[in-house]
């Protein structure tokens, strides 16, 4: 669960490396495949693209509360980790630094570009 205000870890090579989360899009709390809007908080100086603005939309990747799976396995993972998208809702990387729950699939038809970069999906 990711509630405003959260600190979160940025998993794509885009250039930030953490973020804190504005607001979730069409709810109060964030659970996987969920569209946030996150502001830039710990940037590295020497990236090769540049973000123009510090408030993005972001996919919420991994996160710490457990989750129930239909077939009764539960979930969780070490860190709340994001992705970063651009204002079309594509992926803005071209590499994923860490594993995806297959959440992700099922619920984001349209994030297959996303999916095709990480190292795998659990």
């Amino acid at each position: 669960m990711i509630y405003p205000n959260t600190i979160i870890h940025i998993a794509d090579n885009s250039g930030p490396k953490k973020a804190k989360s504005l607001n979730i899009k069409k709810k109060k709390i964030g659970y996987l495949a969920d569209i946030l809007v996150v502001a830039i908080k710990k940037n590295i100086l020497n990236i090769k693209k540049k973000l123009k603005k510090n408030i993005l939309n972001s996919i919420i990747l991994t996160s710490k509360k457990k989750k129930k799976r239909l077939d009764g396995s539960f979930i969780s993972f070490s860190h709340n980790k994001v992705a970063i998208l651009d204002d079309k809702f594509i992926f803005f990387g071209t590499n994923l630094k860490s594993l995806i729950c297959k959440e992700i699939k099922k619920n984001q038809k349209n994030h297959i570009k996303l999916i095709s970069y990480s190292k795998g999906i659990i």
